[in-house]
């Protein structure tokens, strides 16, 4: 404050805004949390695989961000598909077992799953599966599992990466660990001019062709 004759003058110093920075304990709360690397006023959703400010109201920006309709929308959904997934690849560890062990519903999965794997062995289209459940009805009008077959394209791919691919890796793996193998690969360009490669391990006298 400054005295000029008569007047007075006051002099105000504008004081920063505080701002939050990213602390990890908050993921015990939030787990699908996640720091953003290089941004301490960001934090990273696993879920919406995005970076959001937090800079402003710390906890409180995460947890609006965890009500929000996109990022539940997207956590039902991934739940939903890891259910799908644990039971897709729990099915391929039982397709020796005989019909009669199993309920209705890992049936109709270990038709889906069979169909899934003829399909790569014979390299065909992920399209074919497309009318698949309405064919077998026609092919096997008094058939249960046929009545409840449900095969497209889409589900096709999302069975074979997701499902079987990670449960043949493990396969692979465990017979890896702890023998000898040779390791050959071959990149080619089909007349497509999409990119392939061939991987082929050789464990003793067997040898996997993936």
């Amino acid at each position: 404050m400054q005295h000029q004759g008569s007047s007075v003058y006051f002099s105000v110093v504008k004081m920063g805004k505080r701002k939050t920075t990213y602390n990890s304990i908050w993921e015990t709360d939030f787990k699908w949390l996640r720091s953003n690397s290089g941004d301490p006023s960001k934090a990273f959703c696993t879920v919406c695989s995005k970076s959001f400010r937090i800079d402003g109201g710390g906890k409180s920006q995460v947890e609006i961000h965890g009500q929000g309709t996109f990022h539940l929308k997207l956590l039902k959904s991934q739940r939903s598909q890891r259910t799908f997934v644990k039971s897709t690849q729990e099915n391929a560890m039982i397709m020796s077992e005989p019909s009669s062990s199993l309920t209705l519903e890992e049936q109709v999965i270990r038709a889906e799953t069979i169909q899934a794997l003829t399909c790569v062995d014979s390299n065909l289209s992920f399209a074919s599966a497309d009318g698949d459940g309405d064919r077998f009805k026609a092919m096997f009008p008094d058939s249960k599992i046929a009545e409840k077959y449900s095969q497209n394209e889409t589900k096709m791919k999302y069975v074979i990466q997701f499902g079987l691919s990670p449960y043949f890796q493990d396969l692979l793996k465990s017979d890896l660990r702890g023998k000898p193998f040779s390791f050959k690969f071959d990149e080619t360009t089909t007349s497509q001019t999409e990119n392939n490669m061939m991987v082929m391990f050789n464990i003793g006298v067997i040898v996997l062709m993936l």
